[in-house]
């Protein structure tokens, strides 16, 4: 199998159930993000899963050696998650135990390609991992998830304890947002077209306005010319007659 091709590249359900070895991590302190919780036992992991309303704690494993072969995730099997899990997935924990293809197989394609590459990269590397995905949660239903974790290795086993957070809501609103932005933006360019015709025009007025301005001035002061003439005219008329006189 071709990992890069997105066509081959979601889990096939595979009809043969697989035997999943707990071999007893389930003892071991659970981490999450890296960070050791100080608590032992599953029922510790169920009190903090009870702390993520729309989320599930899980632990995941795969054999060291392993991680990096093209049917990755036949090998990466489910083998603890907390009570809300089924809530969560929509699939029954006993069955997803048994065939990992029943919760990948509804990764989007895409999303479980760019996955890939960023847990390989984590369980490479033993590095933080974080992504988000869309999950076919039924057959008309998309839901949104926060994946996070980190590997750590314990023998043979690179194991995976992690946080599965439900996101759709969130997703939805900044979906719902984008729409309302694009749906504004024609609107907002015709106010801007219009702002702008207005702004124009107010300059159109001004400029006509300052010429009519510069207009009354010159006719005021050809007026007052005028005056000054016939003022200067009488006066020499008056002057003139004084002196025949």
């Amino acid at each position: 199998m071709n990992i890069n091709s997105q066509e081959q590249f979601a889990p096939v359900v595979n009809n043969r159930r697989m035997k999943v070895q707990l071999n007893g991590h389930l003892k071991e302190s659970p981490r999450i993000n890296g960070n050791v919780i100080h608590h032992n036992g599953v029922d510790q992991l169920e009190t903090l899963g009870k702390t993520f309303p729309n989320g599930c704690l899980f632990r995941f494993q795969i054999k060291a050696d392993i991680y990096n072969v093209s049917n990755f995730w036949e090998h990466l099997h489910l083998t603890y998650a907390s009570s809300s899990w089924e809530k969560i997935s929509n699939i029954p924990l006993s069955e997803a135990m048994l065939d990992s293809a029943l919760l990948f197989g509804r990764i989007y394609p895409e999303d479980l390609k760019d996955m890939y590459s960023s847990l390989h990269q984590s369980l490479t590397n033993g590095t933080v991992f974080n992504t988000e995905i869309r999950y076919r949660y039924t057959n008309t239903e998309t839901r949104w998830y926060r994946i996070s974790t980190q590997p750590r290795r314990e023998g043979d086993w690179m194991i995976c304890d992690g946080l599965l957070l439900d996101i759709t809501k969130r997703k939805k609103d900044e979906i719902e947002l984008a729409m309302f932005r694009k749906a504004l933006e024609p609107l907002i360019k015709d106010r801007n077209d219009e702002l702008e015709a207005t702004k124009e025009e107010l300059s159109s007025v001004k400029r006509e306005l300052e010429r009519k301005n510069i207009q009354l001035h010159n006719e005021i002061l050809a007026h007052m010319k005028a005056v000054q003439q016939l003022e200067n005219c009488k006066n020499g008329q008056r002057t003139s007659s004084k002196v025949y006189n």
